[in-house]
C-alpha cells in the first residue's frame, strides 16, 4: 500500500469548526495573581504539579492541561496520580466539588484555590479535611486571565485557599497574618 500525505492550506471560512477552536475564549482561564502564588509557594511549596492550569497560565514546570498540550505532562488531572505531588490546584469553579473529594479520597497533598461558598456541599467537607484555610481579601487583581494581564474585576465573593496536607495538623484560620496581599 503506498500511502502519501500533502499538505494544504484551507481558508477560515471552509474550516469554520477548527478555526472557531483556536479563538475560543477560555471562560476558565483565570489563575491567581503571581503575589499571591509566590505567598503559598513560600509557605507550601514548592509545588511540584499544576493540576488544572493551560500552557499560559500554569505556575509550576509539571502540569496537566484540559487539552492536550505538547508541553503537559498530561491531560485531565482528575484522571491522573497526585501520590508523591505537592500539588496546586486552581480548577475552574465547578469542578471544585470533585477536586475536593479525589483529594479527600487518595489523601493528596494539594493548596486548593476555590470560592469560599459555605453553602455548597463540598465546603464542609473541605473544611474538615483541610490542614489549613484562607480567605483571601475581596480586591480587584486577585485573578488575572492567562492569556493576558487581564484583570478580573472585583468579585463578590472571597476566595478560600485550602491546604490538604495528610499528615499537617489543622489550623483553620480565616486569613493570614504577615502578608500584606492576604490582609
Amino acid at each position: 500500500m503506498d500511502v502519501q500525505m500533502r499538505a494544504e492550506h484551507v481558508s477560515s471560512a471552509l474550516n469554520d469548526w477548527a478555526d472557531r477552536l483556536s479563538r475560543e475564549h477560555d471562560s476558565a482561564g483565570w489563575t491567581l495573581a503571581t503575589e499571591a502564588v509566590d505567598t503559598f509557594n513560600r509557605e507550601f511549596g514548592p509545588h511540584s504539579v499544576d493540576l488544572f492550569p493551560s500552557e499560559l497560565n500554569t505556575r509550576c514546570r509539571k502540569f496537566y492541561s484540559r487539552r492536550p498540550c505538547p508541553s503537559a505532562a498530561g491531560v485531565n488531572a482528575l484522571t491522573q496520580s497526585w501520590v508523591g505531588e505537592n500539588a496546586w490546584a486552581n480548577p475552574p469553579f465547578h469542578l471544585v466539588g470533585a477536586v475536593v473529594a479525589r483529594i479527600l479520597a487518595t489523601r493528596a497533598t494539594v493548596t486548593l484555590i476555590a470560592p469560599a461558598w459555605p453553602a455548597q456541599l463540598r465546603w464542609p467537607l473541605a473544611m474538615a479535611g483541610a490542614a489549613s484555610m484562607r480567605l483571601l481579601p475581596p480586591a480587584c487583581g486577585v485573578f488575572i486571565h492567562g492569556s493576558s494581564s487581564q484583570l478580573a474585576r472585583t468579585l463578590s465573593w472571597r476566595i478560600a485557599v485550602f491546604r490538604f496536607a495528610p499528615t499537617a495538623p489543622s489550623t483553620m484560620t480565616s486569613s493570614a497574618s504577615g502578608s500584606s496581599f492576604l490582609a
